[in-house]
C-alpha cells in the first residue's frame, strides 16, 4: 500500500476520533456563543496593542496591562473558552504526537520540538511525556 494511501486512511481515522469529534463540537459552540466571541474580540484588540508595543520597543502601559489582564482572566472564566482551549490543545497534542511518530520513522530520532503539554509537564516536575 502507498504512503499517500495510507495517509488518507489515518486522515479518515482522525477525523473520527474523538479528539477531532471534541475539538469541532467546542468550535462549533463557540461559533454559538456571543459572549466568548466578544471576549475573543477584546483579546485580539489587545494583543495587536502588544504585538505594536513590542515591536516598537515600548512597554505597556498600566492601563494596557490591566486591560490584558482583565481580557485572559475572562477568557481562563469563560466555560466555553475554557472547553475551546482545552479541545484544541487535545488536538494540537494529537497532532504533534502523529508528526513525531513519522519524524522518528524517517530521522531515525526524536525531533527536539516539544508540544505545550510536554513543555508544562516538564516545567511543572512530571517529567517527559512518554510517546
Amino acid at each position: 500500500m502507498s504512503v499517500l494511501r495510507k495517509a488518507h486512511e489515518l486522515a479518515k481515522e482522525m477525523e473520527n476520533s474523538p479528539t477531532v469529534q471534541d475539538w469541532r463540537a467546542a468550535e462549533s459552540r463557540l461559533q454559538e456563543d456571543e459572549a466568548a466571541n466578544a471576549i475573543l474580540l477584546a483579546y485580539e484588540r489587545i494583543q495587536l496593542r502588544v504585538e505594536e508595543a513590542r515591536s516598537g520597543g515600548r512597554a505597556l502601559s498600566p492601563d494596557e496591562e490591566r486591560e490584558l489582564r482583565e481580557v485572559t482572566d475572562r477568557m481562563e472564566a469563560h466555560p466555553t473558552l475554557r472547553e475551546v482551549m482545552r479541545a484544541r490543545g487535545k488536538l494540537n497534542d494529537l497532532l504533534h504526537t502523529v508528526q513525531e511518530i513519522i519524524h522518528i520513522a524517517v530521522y531515525g530520532k526524536p525531533s527536539k520540538i516539544q508540544t505545550c503539554s510536554q513543555a508544562a509537564a516538564r516545567r511543572d516536575g512530571n517529567g517527559p511525556i512518554e510517546l
